[in-house]
């Protein structure tokens, strides 16, 4: 195993930490399963080893410039346990719970001397973890830095693999939530996947951005569908590839499949706010909206600072006609996001439901007033105006999100929200634009 410019080394058991860069390794393979903040935490806990580190120590070290959502430590562990495969069926091998505020790492380790080599490879280590922190939160400005750790983490080491698929990933993001025009973003997130699989052709990680652009950009099916299931196959925690499955999925009218992938995939991280959200949007889509209601409530409770799963909660509130219930959690997403466009959005879209016909008109003058600069969310656009009952307005918008390859239209044929247009010629046309079959005419 060639790591000699990974720094120094702490052994344990079948593992090898290397803290400097941010690696753990298992009888010589790379567990990248383990993520930046699960590595901090290790990290402290293996330098710490036999002494119990209280929580508040903890929580300073992973989180030293802000106070952590309630519970995330309690998640952090949880994963840092899972990486190691240290589950609850038997005795701890590695991480114990000391008391109510603290843990201890149990495993005795070996300190192996620190060997030399590129610094550079360190600093694009690094780099590449500060990118997948800001990935985490799905705020514009933090996935605009995700951007630039990644590239960072590129110029310190042009072959690394893994910065190239965040890069993509980060493109990807960014379009989904409508910070920058998917014509812009999916070009950029799809060059930087080919680099990856160039780098590293055996890389799973690279076959998910190259899927998710093909399905969300292109609107392919069968290839991204391949690739989705080849990535899984070889990696089943990977938690974009079975996003992404459960997106295709969902384009092609099989709901419950969606909800089957969303269930495997929480089977092997269950503690994953984003995986509990979408198996709430998930949910919706069989119409089984109050399951969806009890699993956005555990996403919500899992991370309450989560937009994510306020907004995949509101929603299925919304079906229900809860309008009050869900107009909180939408208000929630869209502060916690600091006005998103995607998140503004839905909450207009609530807002015209509910009867508050005013805010939903003034955020639908927001977004059609933005900048030339800006890229303006057709598709939300036409979501609000659905909201107000113009609904061949809101068709002309959705066609604009067409052609200009929002991924989002990939859902019309199954999201509830268009249920009550799916009888309009137009929109059964529209919906041979995209190339998706509608659910009314299954």
């Amino acid at each position: 195993m060639k790591v000699s410019h990974l720094g120094r080394c702490i052994a344990f058991g079948d593992f090898e930490l290397y803290p400097e860069a941010g690696k753990l390794y298992k009888l010589g393979c790379r567990v990248t399963r383990a993520r930046p903040q699960e590595l901090s935490l290790l990290t402290l806990l293996v330098e710490h080893a036999g002494v119990k580190v209280s929580k508040n120590e903890i929580e300073a070290r992973l989180w030293p410039n802000t106070k952590p959502p309630k519970n995330r430590l309690n998640v952090v562990v949880s994963e840092a346990r899972s990486a190691l495969g240290d589950t609850n069926k038997e005795p701890r091998k590695y991480i114990a719970t000391l008391g109510e505020d603290g843990y201890s790492f149990i495993h005795p380790i070996k300190r192996v001397d620190r060997a030399t080599g590129s610094y550079d490879d360190i600093e694009a280590e690094q780099a590449y973890r500060a990118g997948m922190q800001c990935l985490e939160n799905r705020e514009d400005m933090s996935l605009r830095n995700a951007v630039v750790c990644f590239k960072r983490a590129i110029s310190k080491n042009p072959s690394h693999a893994l910065a190239w698929v965040g890069l993509a990933d980060a493109y990807i993001i960014i379009g989904v939530h409508c910070v920058d025009a998917p014509t812009d973003t999916f070009p950029k997130a799809l060059s930087a996947a080919k680099e990856a699989a160039r780098i590293d052709a055996s890389l799973p990680e690279a076959l998910v951005p190259l899927a998710m652009v093909e399905l969300c950009y292109f609107r392919m099916l069968a290839s991204p569908e391949e690739k989705f299931r080849k990535a899984l196959s070889a990696k089943p925690w990977l938690p974009l590839a079975h996003n992404g499955l459960g997106l295709l999925q969902a384009a092609t009218g099989r709901a419950e499949e969606f909800v089957a992938s969303m269930h495997k995939a929480i089977a092997l991280s269950p503690l994953s706010v984003p995986l509990n959200a979408f198996l709430c949007y998930s949910l919706c889509f069989t119409r089984r909206f109050e399951d969806a209601i009890t699993a956005g409530r555990k996403a919500v409770l899992g991370d309450p600072e989560s937009c994510l799963a306020h907004v995949c909660l509101g929603n299925a509130l919304l079906y229900q006609a809860k309008y009050d219930d869900a107009l909180i959690h939408l208000e929630s997403a869209r502060s916690l996001s600091h006005d998103s466009k995607i998140y503004l959005g839905f909450w207009a879209y609530a807002s015209a439901l509910a009867g508050q016909r005013k805010k939903a008109e003034q955020a639908l003058s927001r977004l059609t007033s933005l900048p030339r600069h800006e890229y303006v969310p057709s598709y939300f656009v036409g979501l609000i105006h659905l909201g107000l009952g113009h609904q061949d307005l809101a068709i002309d918008w959705l066609n604009r999100a067409c052609e200009e390859r929002s991924h989002w239209v990939i859902f019309l044929n199954s999201d509830p929200a268009f249920d009550g247009a799916r009888t309009n010629p137009r929109f059964k046309d529209l919906l041979g634009k995209t190339g998706l079959k509608n659910i009314g005419d299954a």
